[in-house]
């Protein structure tokens, strides 16, 4: 089934219609190569038509995540960013800190964190909106270089 019969079909079950400014906004999703912002996404309908508010692309995205259509990253400095799922398998995103790469991992490597945390804590994970925030390798690498170098120069000045 296509992303749009499954919006379709969605929408319907809950009383909605599938209006030209929600097709615009799925559209926008199919065509963006990485993850965007909302405001990002706006930009993108108004350069279509000037006729979508920015409230109708917020509960359009809010609707397609809701349908496990859209995964929202929380990218920290950036905000919230929606990366679109269509049919694929949700997975879960890595954002860097440092320098705001998004890197998307297969749930399958969460699963046994995401169990051992029912069975202890009874705590069950949604797993179609995790983010884990952390530093990527190259941001890791620069770091590990400044305190090395931090480290030497303290030494000298100390010496």
């Amino acid at each position: 089934m296509s992303c749009e019969q499954l919006f379709l079909e969605e929408l319907k079950k809950k009383g909605y219609r599938f209006t030209p400014q929600r097709e615009i906004v799925l559209e926008i999703m199919h065509h963006l190569d990485k993850p965007a912002s909302a405001e990002e996404i706006f930009a993108h309908v108004q350069e279509i038509t000037k006729t979508v508010d920015k409230s109708t692309v917020y509960r359009t995205l809010d609707l397609l995540q809701e349908f496990g259509l859209v995964s929202v990253i929380d990218s920290g400095e950036r905000g919230h960013l929606y990366e679109h799922l269509g049919t694929d398998k949700p997975h879960l995103h890595l954002a860097c800190e440092s320098c705001g790469k998004i890197f998307a991992v297969d749930q399958e490597a969460f699963l046994p964190f995401a169990e051992y945390l029912a069975d202890t804590v009874g705590f069950e994970v949604s797993l179609q909106s995790t983010t884990i925030q952390g530093l990527c390798s190259a941001c890791r690498e620069k770091a590990h270089s400044v305190a090395v170098r931090e480290q030497v120069l303290e030494e000298t000045s100390s010496n």
